[in-house]
Parts: C-alpha cells; structure tokens; sequence
C-alpha cells in the first residue's frame, strides 16, 4: 500500500465512521478491527473497471463483497489501485462498508405496518423531525422492518419547504437530490422548485405509507435508566420509546439575527431571509439585503429582476460557482443512463479529503474556462469572490458561504445588484446603515440573509434537558469525517439524522442498520477516535 494511503471504514468494522490515514496507521489500527468482525467469507471479484482521472492519474476500482459473524452481516471492501504518471502502481485507498445485517434484512421499502391514525403508545424508534431528514430515515427504517413513528410539527407534510420564498429552488440537480428508493419525476425541472418540493414530500409520504403524525410537537422526554426507554410527552399525548432519534434539522431552525446598533431606530422595514416571500410590494423602494451566500443572491436575484433598486452588503467572501458549473459537476455521476445509488457509492466512498482534493481540481479546470468577463465583472463591482477550493469545504465544514449561480452573477455584473463590501457596518439609523468607513446607505427595506443556528443540540436540549453531554453536530473531525450525525452520538439512546439531501440519503443507510442493530443486540461497541 502507499505509505500515505487511506482505509475508510463505514460502520463495517468500527460501527462508526473512521478514517485511518498512513500506511503505519492502517497497519497499526485494522488489524484489531478485522479481527473483531471475524470475517467469515470474502466473495468473489463483484466488479473491476478503469477510470482516469483529471488529475493525470489512472485509477482501477475493484470491489469485493465479505462477510462478518460479529455481527452476521455483510459488507463491501473497495479497492482502489492509482497508476501514477511515472508509471508506478499502489494500493491508494480502501474501503469497508456494512451493506446488510443479517437482523434485519432489507425488504421492499413500502411500510408493511397498518399506520393508526391515532399517536402509537409505544414504538422502537420515535424519529422527532418529519422534513426530509425524517422522511428519509423512515424510508430506510421502513425498509429494515422497524417499528417507529415520526412526528412533524407542521401540519401537512412538506410545509417547511412550501413556505419557502417564492423563488427557491433546489441549487443540485434534479437527478442528484432525491430522497430514498425515490428519485424525483423525470418531469420535474432541472433544479426543482421549494412548493414542487413540498407536494412532492408529501406523495412520498403517502406512496411508502410512512406512520408521520403531523401537528405533533415532542414537547419533553425522560429517560429511564433503569428500564432503557424513553417516555416522551408530545402535544398529543404520550409515547414510549426504546429510541430517539432527532431529525430537526441541521442548517434552518434558529434565524441568527445580528444585533446591530440602532436596529430600534430604523423606520423602515427589517426582516429575517426566513420571513421572505417575494419583493412584489419594494416596487419602488430601496432594499438592502445583508448577507452574499445563495439566500441572499437568491433575494437580491428577484428584487432585480423587478427593476428594484437592491444592495447587497458583503461582510466575508463567497465561494461563487459560476451558471453551469454545478450542474456539470454533479452530472458527471448523476445522470439519466446512471441510477442515484451508483452516483451515491462512487462519490460517497472516498475519504472526505480525496472527495475534496479531486473536486477542487475539476472546479479549477471549469473556472478556467469560463467566460473571464463574468469574474472581471463581479470584481469591478465589488463582489468579494472564492473561485477555487472544493465544494465539501462550503458544504461540510462551513455549512453554508457559496453561491451556485442561477442568475444573480451576472446582474451583478450588469449593476442590477450593487455590492457593498469594502466596510463592516457601523450601526444603522432611522433611514438605512451607517459603515465603519463613514459612508452611509439608504434603505427602505432590509433583508437579514444572515443564515441559521447550525447545531441542533439547542433543539434537542428543549426536549430532553441539558444532562445530556452530545457530540457536536456537523463540521468534520480530525479524521475528516461528519460529526454528530448518522453514527453515535456520545449517548446510545440518542441518535441524529440531518444534513443535506443527498448526504441524509447516502449515509442514512449506516445509520438505519446501526439502529436495528443495537436494537437486537448485535451491534459491537463504536470504536470512536
């Protein structure tokens, strides 16, 4: 093997997710860990192919399906062998990944279970959260056989999505966003819109007969150590559970919204990108939006294209990802000859840093290529642009701080958006903002596209208290992977779904066989980090 080769193991062997990086490390750190499985048979080669890659390299992916007894389950290694351009060959990286426990099979995903309309007393799992993060738990739970309920404080399912701003969109392609064993409609729009979005949530809710219970808020749960089991009191009665497990979102519950001197002051209109719908009564007004990542482009967007006269205020740079450049990017792995389970093996089974390295290049080669008017012009106009680095970095670490473009690139180019980006702000007043460099800017309108609180242990502490010492939620670890979400949490009755669509239908999977698992008493204790 390289000596600075990779082993990532999902759940297959660590019953979590790790990243060993060096050869001395793996050598040290895999034995003990195959050891523990107790590999019973390694199956023939399941599949071999060659793919060169931008980089110059040419690399052979052979995949070889196994066995373990501890616990009877089986799993996948992946092996990727990189010819470099000196012509030397090595084993670069290695994947290990749990595909099935011997518990609890995968069925047809259609829950089999008669759904009551009445709240159940008392289930397995109680899935808190129904967005697409309980929605695509369920899927897999439903899949596994598993006796749970999801509640959802909205009332229909789908609301948080419809009550979106007009305008929103999707910023993944269509064949790349789908939820589990569900890929949207092929006549759906490339980037599909939040009210589509909606409707479509609750079809899918519908179509595998999920047991949702909407306008049901998890008010307060107890934990019974003596017993293991949760009681918990929703605002429709009580329910029993083994386990909890939250999917309340991990980029959009809390509005962080800045606290500026004189916002008391201000006589004219101020709200929180939460509250937007649309700037059809700004016809005529001034209108700062604060706040350069999709939002609030995705805001400024629609003012311009009603002739409003919009500003928007850049405190930190955007990683922007010029018009197509997104669509290409996915659709390289995602596509209509190429089912979204294929896309979600090859681009999930990297480590984390090679995903990115690999990434990074490609976006590097895309920028190069585009028309160098679109950066010239976003640079005359003051846009304070990122037009390289990967997209895992915007995504997994920073949670946020990119735009890819649907339009507003170019308006601020054409000066339909003004930026001012040269100044933090100083305090606002009773008719606009005021900037540290004295320079003052009217407005009648002020849109705070200043994000979300994005760790949801906040929202998990309303319901179960503070005793709880949790993980922290999203971000990567030092061995670069996702914390806090689809693998232990630092507390075996609690778990999290959350994050982005596709990663929610990606590892969702580990997270549901995890589950059944310690259900049934199988699973072997995480070695964590």
């Amino acid at each position: 093997m390289d000596e600075n080769g990779y082993w990532r193991d999902m759940v297959s062997l660590s019953w979590t997710f790790r990243n060993f990086h060096t050869k001395s490390t793996i050598v040290e750190r895999i034995p003990p860990l195959l050891a523990r499985a107790s590999i019973t048979d390694i199956k023939p080669i399941d599949e071999a192919h060659v793919r060169h890659l931008p980089i110059g390299a040419t690399v052979l992916r052979v995949t070889v399906p196994f066995n373990t007894s501890n616990p009877e389950a089986s799993c996948l290694a992946v092996f990727k062998f990189v010819r470099r351009l000196d012509g030397e060959i090595k084993l670069f990286t290695v994947t290990t990944q749990l595909t099935e426990i011997g518990v609890a099979p995968w069925l047809d995903c259609r829950n089999k279970r008669p759904v009551s309309k009445e709240l159940p007393e008392e289930v397995d799992i109680l899935v808190i959260g129904g967005g697409h993060g309980g929605l695509s738990i369920g899927a897999y739970l439903s899949a596994l056989g598993m006796n749970f309920a999801i509640l959802d404080r909205e009332k229909e399912t789908g609301d948080s999505w419809a009550r979106r701003y007009d305008s929103a969109v999707l910023h993944t392609i269509r064949v790349f966003s789908g939820l589990p064993f569900r890929p949207f409609p092929d006549h759906f729009p490339q980037w599909v819109g939040a009210k589509q979005l909606a409707s479509w949530y609750t079809e899918y809710a519908k179509d595998l007969n999920l047991p949702i219970y909407q306008d049901t808020i998890g008010e307060k749960a107890v934990f019974d150590e003596e017993k293991k089991i949760w009681t918990v009191q929703t605002s429709k009665g009580i329910v029993k559970a083994k386990l909890l497990c939250f999917a309340v979102g991990v980029f959009g519950r809390w509005p962080n919204l800045p606290n500026f001197e004189g916002m008391d002051r201000f006589k004219g209109l101020q709200l929180h990108s939460s509250r937007y719908t649309n700037p059809g009564a700004w016809k005529g007004k001034k209108v700062v939006v604060i706040g350069s990542s999709t939002t609030g482009l995705d805001v400024a967007h629609d003012c311009s294209l009603l002739g409003i006269d919009v500003t928007v205020v850049q405190r930190g740079a955007t990683r922007i990802y010029a018009p197509g450049h997104i669509e290409e990017f996915q659709a390289a792995f995602y596509n209509e000859e190429s089912p979204a389970v294929r896309g979600d093996q090859l681009t999930s089974e990297d480590p984390v840093a090679l995903q990115a390295h690999l990434a990074s290049h490609v976006m590097a080669g895309q920028t190069k290529a585009y028309d160098p008017a679109y950066y010239e012009g976003l640079k005359k106009a003051g846009f304070l642009g990122i037009y390289e680095g990967a997209i895992q970095e915007q995504v997994l670490v920073m949670g946020g701080r990119h735009y890819p473009d649907i339009g507003a690139g170019w308006a601020i180019c054409r000066g339909e958006i003004k930026i001012k980006s040269n100044s933090p702000i100083a305090n606002l007043d009773e008719t606009g903002i005021n900037f540290q460099d004295g320079t003052h800017l009217d407005a009648d309108v002020i849109v705070f596209a200043t994000g979300f609180t994005k760790d949801t242990r906040g929202a998990i502490s309303d319901i179960i208290g503070d005793d709880y010492k949790l993980e922290g939620v999203w971000g990567l670890d030092k061995e670069g992977e996702i914390r806090g979400v689809f693998r232990p949490t630092g507390h075996d009755y609690i778990w999290q779904m959350g994050g982005e669509l596709y990663a929610m239908r990606m590892y969702g999977k580990y997270l549901a066989m995890q589950l059944a698992a310690f259900l049934a008493g199988v699973r072997p204790e995480p070695v964590r980090t």
